[in-house]
């Protein structure tokens, strides 16, 4: 009896110690990640069209290729 109470003193001891440093771990690895994500994001948000009127042009584009499938599911 009094070696099982050893046995699990112990397996609580490593318990206590590993449990909060994984713990750790995983919270400093997702934050790199998003913090990673973060600055891409802002940087991408930073920039600008190239050229405005290929943007325009893109969208003309698309209303027109919406109009012709709205057109054909009508028919």
């Amino acid at each position: 009896m009094g070696s099982g109470l050893i046995l699990l003193a112990i397996v609580g001891a490593w318990l206590a110690v590993l449990v909060p440093m994984a713990l750790r771990r995983y919270d400093a690895s997702n934050l790199g990640t998003v913090d990673r994500f973060h600055d891409a994001m802002r940087v991408l948000s930073r920039r600008g069209p190239e050229d405005p009127d290929a943007e325009r042009g893109a969208d003309e584009a698309a209303e027109q290729a919406h109009g012709r499938l709205r057109d054909a599911a009508s028919s």
